[in-house]
């Protein structure tokens, strides 16, 4: 057992100094605090309002920070003891609180750690008894270098945390990003570029290989060096799936990367804001001369932060992007309803090719596996788990002539066979590129684009946002019959997007966030697709089982092709995406953070408390237990502030 002190000489720079002072020992770590910006929204470049070392400060009016902190078993954390320096090691309190008064005060307090065990520690800022931020370090183990806690204001969006070298996060969109285990979030693939033509047959985006890593830990993205399985460097992939499958028996995350399209040195995506040059009227497609790409497995280990690539053998079945893929079920059985199997080639007005196929992948691929016909060949939709038994497949049937057809085909249902499912008065209308989202009862079909029917050179993906953006499919009795259920929400804060990402979130709700729109900007000639949305949706069930939705706070810059990931502590990130800057996209670098779980209630006050069983004072104020009114902060914590006198974390020494 080692007791950690934990240190913040003032001036309150949020910059804390940790030391190790069991029998006799003399370990030092750096405990950096850091608070992250939040710029205000409503700005097309708002994303570019968080470039790393962006100035953010506490606000006067914040008063009194909490320290608590717990031990890691499975899923639950454990509370422990926090001290004062001048507590006795019997002492028994859980929190500490530490008013902000005085000017040359220190923050302290001990923890007592185990060797080998996992710990978190949180802080938490309150103005006037009101919660106001919260930060979390994650996985700190006795002896550890460096902690980082990132305070993160409550009801608003936050810039995500820089690179380990200070620097952005890499630009990219249509990109995947999987949450394991850990807490991390890997990013894969996706297309980048400062001005990609909005409106190209030939040109495009090209693709961003490189592979990050959002360390949970450490509050950091992180680069992985990557060699994809033909010895490419990185991961090229786009109009990809990715999702995590399990943990291997020698501690790695295997995450699954599903289909796709690669491109060496040519654009690996293309777009079509009018809606206008495909014949399918799709507003993006692979580049010209894209090619369909395997699927691998991307097994990462996050000790040594390396990922090691390996070839997924699917046997008989076609490689195809635009994929719809399952959540795994009980047994990790994954099941793809193929989409795109080409881009449709350089000629104006193509007709990508569409497979119309759909098979099951285990974990363990065999070469027998074999792809089953869908009733339908479909792009720009989803397939979402039902049950372990059935997997619903909604809208991105293109080829329909009637528009009793398209509602005929909106969907169907897998499982033994396939059986389709209408557009009937209760469910959505046959859509592409929306999201399809588990939540509690069924699954949260949200915006798209209504599919019209083929007729000549027209037809397609429409330019009519959806006219039902918010239902819930639910299975009923034994038989799998569907019914919609609608959602209710305020249609003026939300305009139905397409291309949009959504998360479902422990305990059965679903965040939506952004998209794109099709709208008619101040001085453009006519509408167009492709401009970007800021709004954010929370869907959930209320206790009367209705299907609710809040309006959050806006992100901090609009954003659609973006990805979103669920982080530990009940919040969300939101990494990457495109906005439309006239005539051109460009792809973002910036990421943002918002939590998603209430603020705790307020205290009474800050003042001491006493513990009876030690004479601890909970949070009392005492010579090292005071904040010092200057609550300047620097977001780029990779560089330390002068008033703390504490070297850069690459230094810090043991």
């Amino acid at each position: 057992m080692r007791f950690v002190r934990c240190l913040a000489p003032a001036p309150f720079t949020l910059a804390m100094l940790a030391l190790a002072v069991g029998c006799g020992g003399g370990e030092r770590a750096d405990l950096r605090i850091e608070l992250a910006a939040t710029p205000e929204p409503g700005s097309t470049d708002g994303d570019r309002q968080c470039d790393p070392g962006s100035p953010a400060a506490l606000p006067a009016e914040v008063d009194c920070v909490t320290v608590t902190a717990c031990r890691r078993e499975g899923a639950s954390c454990l509370p422990i003891d926090v001290l004062r320096p001048s507590d006795s090691r019997d002492a028994r309190t859980t929190e500490l609180r530490f008013p902000r008064e005085g000017s040359g005060g220190d923050l302290a307090f001990d923890v007592a750690l185990e060797d080998g065990a996992d710990y978190e520690i949180e802080l938490r800022a309150y103005a006037g008894g009101v919660p106001y931020a919260r930060g979390r370090a994650e996985g700190v183990r006795a002896g550890q270098r460096t902690i980082r806690v990132r305070l993160e204001p409550y009801g608003v969006w936050s810039c995500a945390p820089p690179r380990d070298d200070g620097s952005a996060p890499l630009a990219r969109a249509l990109h995947a990003a999987v949450a394991v285990p850990n807490g991390d979030v890997l990013l894969v693939g996706g297309v980048t570029g400062e001005s990609v033509q909005a409106l190209s047959v030939e040109g495009g985006a090209l693709l961003q290989r490189t592979v990050e890593v959002y360390d949970a830990s450490e509050a950091r993205f992180v680069e992985i060096d990557v060699t994809d399985h033909d010895g490419s460097e990185g991961v090229g992939a786009v109009f990809h799936r990715a999702l995590f499958l399990d943990t291997l028996a020698d501690g790695r995350y295997r995450v699954r990367v599903i289909g796709g399209f690669t491109s060496r040195d040519q654009p690996g995506a293309r777009f079509d804001a009018i809606q206008g040059l495909t014949n399918y009227s799709s507003p993006m497609l692979p580049g010209a001369r894209a090619e369909r790409r395997d699927s691998v497995d991307l097994l990462y280990d996050p000790r040594s932060r390396a990922i090691e690539v390996q070839l997924v053998d699917p046997g008989a079945v076609q490689r195809a992007g635009m994929n719809g893929v399952s959540e795994p079920d009980a047994s990790g059985l994954v099941v793809v309803a193929l989409g795109l199997l080409d881009g449709g080639g350089t000629a104006l007005r193509p007709s990508p090719m569409i497979s119309g196929q759909w098979y099951s992948l285990a974990r363990q691929v065999s070469p027998g596996v074999t792809a089953m016909p869908m009733l339908a060949p479909r792009f720009g939709h989803t397939a979402s788990r039902l049950s372990d038994a059935s997997v619903l497949v909604w809208g991105g049937d293109v080829t329909q002539p009637t528009i009793e057809d398209v509602a005929a085909n909106a969907g169907e249902v897998l499982g033994s066979g396939a059986r389709a499912v209408a557009s009937v008065p209760d469910l959505p209308p046959a859509t592409a590129f929306h999201t399809a989202t588990p939540i509690r009862g069924g699954v949260l079909i949200a915006g798209g684009m209504e599919i019209a029917p083929v007729a000549g050179m027209s037809g397609g993906v429409s330019t009519t946002a959806s006219t039902r953006p918010l239902t819930v499919i639910v299975e009923d009795g034994a038989d799998g019959t569907l019914r919609g259920v609608p959602v209710s929400y305020d249609a003026t804060a939300w305009p139905t997007p397409s291309i949009h990402a959504s998360t479902a979130l422990p305990g059965g709700a679903v965040m939506v966030s952004g998209g794109a729109l099709r709208t008619m900007p101040a001085g453009a000639p006519s509408p167009s697709h492709l401009w970007a949305s800021d709004a954010v949706l929370l869907v959930s069930r209320d206790e009367a089982d209705a299907y609710v939705a809040s309006t959050l706070a806006p992100m901090i810059g609009p954003r659609w092709g973006h990805a979103i990931a669920p982080l530990s502590g009940g919040r969300v990130l939101v990494t990457g995406g495109f906005v439309r800057e006239g005539g051109t996209l460009r792809a973002i670098s910036s990421g943002e953070t918002f939590i998603v779980d209430p603020p705790p209630p307020p205290i009474a006050s800050c003042e001491a408390q006493t513990n009876g069983d030690g004479g601890t004072r909970d949070g009392g104020q005492g010579d090292d237990a005071s904040i010092a009114p200057d609550a300047t902060i620097s977001d780029d914590a990779s560089v330390p502030s002068e008033d703390a006198g504490i070297p850069p974390a690459d230094d810090a020494g043991v």
